[in-house]
């Protein structure tokens, strides 16, 4: 049936099916939308009343649901012989006379407009507020996971910083002879090559002469590790570890319970620290593992091969022996650098949040 379409409604939906004393529980909303989605129509439901709502009648907004657009339903407040919704009809409760109608989404405002607005917003609070709980049912047992894996990552955050700091100093540049964040910071490595042209001069003779050309040559990660003044990340790590440790981490058994207990301010408040903990930590390892990619092998094969380019303007090697860090001019010994045992430890896997 589409908008407009006229229905057919049987004596069983007409009757008035007053066996609902108190509010009808999340079961007989699921029960109402098992019902539509298996293809029948909402009119049809076994405690759907389909006549229209007395003067004056109070109404609370228990649930909502989708049709398909080529299977609108009637509304008993407006249009009880006609299809008129398909999108977001209301589950209503009526409580003064003990009944449930599937209306159409704004269909009691044209009865009633104080009422469905006081109803909606009710409504709509309820929602927001049945989101905030699954969201931490959900993920809330997910905090001790995450304090966990903050504290392990310390040790390997303070390594990372410790190493950037003897790297990204400045006693390096006389080491070196040059400015390396200037070099490299961008990420981009690049030469001068040069190239021989022909042109030909005023006396319209051919000739050739040399040129010079500035060339990409590759591409590095990790350039962070280079960069002065840079904040550490154990700082970082240790204020997000602090929030986290304000989550409430109540047993399994008392999850639901300390979850509904909360009063709305602070209920919000939890889910969006968990939520914005979680984020920061994400960005905190892809950083941190970006910092340390700097020294891989693939990484220093670029950075040598730049080196000992003939256009490069840094004849740099730098190497890993061990659990050092060589840096040096070529040609000359250089600096090492002793790595932390922490700096290859490989960080906790972080846990992942279900429902947003």
């Amino acid at each position: 049936m589409r908008i407009g379409d006229k229905v057919q409604i049987s004596a069983q939906a007409m009757a008035v099916k007053a066996i609902f004393p108190e509010r009808p529980g999340d079961e007989v909303v699921e029960e109402i939308r098992e019902f539509v989605k298996a293809g029948n129509d909402p009119h049809n439901w076994r405690g759907h009343t389909h006549t229209k709502p007395p003067v004056g009648a109070r109404i609370t907004y228990i649930g909502d649901l989708d049709l398909d657009p080529n299977r609108a339903s009637p509304c008993p407040c407006c249009s009880p012989g006609r299809a008129k919704f398909y999108h977001r009809g209301m589950i209503a409760y009526f409580p003064d006379e003990h009944v449930i109608r599937i209306i159409g989404p704004d269909c009691f405002k044209t009865l009633n407009p104080e009422g469905h607005e006081a109803a909606m917003k009710h409504y709509e609070i309820e929602q927001k507020r049945r989101k905030e709980v699954e969201y931490l049912l959900n993920n809330l047992p997910a905090a001790g996971q995450l304090e966990q894996a903050l504290e392990k990552a310390i040790e390997v955050a303070d390594a990372i910083d410790t190493v950037r700091n003897r790297i990204s100093d400045g006693s390096l540049e006389d080491v070196l002879g040059v400015d390396l964040p200037a070099l490299i910071g961008s990420g981009t490595l690049r030469v001068t090559t040069e190239f021989e042209e022909t042109y030909v001069d005023s006396s319209g003779k051919t000739n050739t002469r040399k040129g010079y050309q500035d060339e990409k040559f590759g591409q590095i990660a990790g350039t962070v590790m280079v960069k002065k003044n840079t904040s550490r990340f154990v700082n970082k790590l240790k204020a997000v570890l602090d929030a986290v440790r304000q989550l409430p981490k109540p047993s399994a058994a008392k999850l639901k319970e300390e979850i509904e207990k909360l009063d709305d301010v602070t209920r919000v408040h939890t889910a969006r620290l968990l939520g914005n903990s979680l984020n920061t930590s994400e960005s905190l390892w892809e950083a941190m593992d970006d910092a340390r990619s700097f020294l891989s092998p693939n990484n220093l094969a670029t950075i040598n091969g730049w080196g000992r380019h003939p256009g490069s303007p840094a004849q740099i090697e730098v190497r890993r022996e061990g659990a050092d860090i060589v840096m040096a001019r070529r040609g000359y010994q250089g600096r090492r650098i002793r790595l932390p045992q922490a700096f290859d430890k490989v960080l906790e896997r972080l846990p992942k949040l279900g429902v947003e």
